[in-house]
């Protein structure tokens, strides 16, 4: 019987740490800036570069996205997003560079060539995973 405690006391911590691992990541933006670009088709799109730390060894993905509306030529406006994912990005002593364009041809196409005018939202927001995990996320201003 006492056994049986042990083992399932055993079983339970592994459980936890298994768990927790997300939540002890130290995660640190050093610097990341997003802004609006311009796209070959003449539409925008947003473009974040940053540089985080605190990831450990685990393979990254950084997805980017950002609300925008587009206006027509007939003055009717429709709401998308704007977004990007990075590939696979395996950390250098717990750290990742990335640099991710989105596409404004996501939720609704808006480009500058048919008359259409895009305004995006106020942040970007930058989503770190994980092993499919969501580890981190933020809102980061989004320059014009």
């Amino acid at each position: 019987m006492k056994r049986l405690f042990v083992m399932v006391a055993v079983l339970g911590a592994v459980a936890f740490a298994g768990g927790a691992g997300a939540d002890l990541l130290k995660i640190t933006d050093h610097g990341t800036t997003c802004s609006v670009v311009t796209l070959s088709d003449g539409g925008q799109a947003v473009n974040c570069i940053g540089k985080l730390s605190g990831l450990g060894s685990t393979t990254t993905t950084i997805n980017v996205s950002a609300g925008f509306t587009c206006t027509n030529n007939g003055g009717n406006t429709v709401v998308g997003q704007s977004g990007g994912t990075s590939g696979p990005i395996q950390p250098q002593n717990g750290q990742v560079t990335f640099n991710v364009t989105g596409s404004s041809t996501s939720t609704a196409k808006c480009t500058n060539a048919d008359g259409h005018t895009a305004t995006f939202g106020p942040t970007a927001t930058i989503d770190v995973y994980q092993n499919g995990v969501l580890v981190f996320t933020e809102q980061v201003p989004l320059t014009q």
